[in-house]
């Protein structure tokens, strides 16, 4: 009964505008003072949730993406997907995805990919007599793809809450993030029949050749983040300390971008994006506690199992279930609050963790884009001063085009599992 009134009282706070950390403590306050329990033992609980080696990789990957973005990587690689894909009709559109493809690779963050590339994707759209609108969904859209193909901050974050190797989901989420652009490309493709859009130029190797020799340190990041992970190397957590060297070697001494000003900037903002990262984190895990004390996990396990015992019909349930969650609540919260509760589910009908855990970062990033509290329909109107309804409107089919993705994954769990397991062999 605890345990559900709860739930209530945290969704009545977050429909108040209450922010997700400060909801999650005023529940978990409370319930430990109506149950006179000692205060002492929530910032007992919420810091060693927190003190894992695995989350040492948020900050690291974080500060690797604003050293990208700040230096000259990000225009590099535009320009080399320019060279790729610009040819094909509604050449931009395929720009802006491929790019963000590339991207992907190197943060692990749609925010830090939207912040970045993003603002020389639209400008160069709406130079190009596309609408804003229609740039700025497709700009949103496929920094989706960015937690996807690896290396993923969510997915660091789901490993470290799930116990699941964060190596296998990495490798778990490369064909899915591809799979993701090619539907994004065939909608731009669709999009640029109806509206008229064109190409950039005709394809010339030349031109691929010249921009891949400008962006080729940049383009072997993610190489040198999975090979390292691959051959055993280093960790996914120190694959992030090296990423961020890395790119501060390529942007500050090889590109010679840097401004230490600049610099300096980033590792403020660095600190503050992990330290809201953290403080939801550490506060879910309140929360978790709470239901872990009221036994709230059998419930829900009964409940389900009576529904189906069908892996693939439960897959199609969580994904309603994270849909939903995803529009009113963060990645990171939602994953430690969840995942713990539905993970009996996935271990006894015997879903693979990392079929169930690729699909949960897929969903839940669906949610950067659904009204009312996408953080990129809130970060992409701040950047454009376009309302935020009007472009949660034009990003829709690419919405649709996640969820086909998703879709297609569960009925053939071996388009994410195949890699791990061929990898990770025991």
């Amino acid at each position: 009964m605890i345990g559900l009134a709860s739930f209530l009282f945290m969704l009545l706070f977050f429909a108040l505008g209450v922010p997700v950390a400060f909801a999650l403590l005023a529940v978990g306050v409370g319930v430990f003072t109506w149950q006179g329990l000692d205060l002492v033992a929530i910032p007992q609980r919420m810091v060693p949730s927190c003190a894992q080696f695995t989350y040492l990789a948020v900050p690291f990957f974080f500060l690797a993406a604003e050293l990208m973005n700040i230096g000259t990587i990000t225009d590099r690689l535009f320009g080399f997907a320019q060279s790729v894909v610009g040819h094909i009709r509604g050449g931009l559109a395929h720009v802006n995805v491929l790019g963000s493809m590339i991207f992907a690779g190197m943060s692990g963050s749609a925010l830090a990919d939207t912040a970045g590339l993003g603002k020389i994707e639209i400008t160069a759209m709406t130079k190009a007599g596309y609408k804003l609108d229609y740039a700025t969904a497709v700009t949103i859209s496929s920094a989706t793809i960015g937690p996807i193909i690896p290396p993923s901050i969510p997915m660091i974050v789901l490993g470290a809450v799930a116990d699941i190797s964060v190596g296998q989901l990495f490798f778990g989420g490369a064909v899915p993030g591809v799979l993701m652009g090619l539907a994004f490309m065939v909608i731009c493709y669709w999009q640029a029949i109806r509206h008229g859009h064109g190409t950039l130029a005709p394809f010339s190797m030349k031109n691929v050749w010249r921009d891949f020799k400008r962006a080729i340190f940049a383009l072997i990041t993610p190489a040198i983040i999975l090979g390292g992970i691959l051959l055993g190397i280093f960790t996914p957590t120190e694959a992030a300390a090296i990423a961020c060297f890395y790119a501060f070697i390529v942007a500050g001494l090889i590109y010679r971008g840097l401004q230490w000003r600049r610099v300096f900037k980033s590792f403020i903002e660095v600190g503050v994006t992990t330290s809201a990262t953290m403080i939801i984190i550490a506060a879910a895990s309140i929360f978790g506690l709470i239901t872990a004390r009221e036994n709230v996990v059998d419930p829900v396990f009964g409940i389900l199992t009576s529904i189906t015992t069908s892996p693939k019909v439960m897959m199609m349930i969580f994904t309603v279930l994270w849909i939903i969650v995803g529009c009113f609540m963060e990645a990171g919260a939602a994953m430690v609050i969840f995942v713990p509760i539905l993970m009996p589910i996935v271990y006894k009908l015997g879903i693979h963790p990392v079929h169930f855990g690729v699909l949960t970062v897929m969903l839940l990033m669906l949610g950067l884009l659904t009204p009312p509290f996408g953080l990129l329909l809130f970060l992409s109107s701040s950047m454009t001063g376009l309302p935020v309804q009007r472009i949660a409107r034009v990003t829709f089919p690419f919405m649709m085009a996640i969820v086909a993705v998703v879709i297609l994954l569960i009925f053939v769990p071996s388009l994410v599992t195949f890699i791990p397991n061929l990898i990770f062999t025991k």
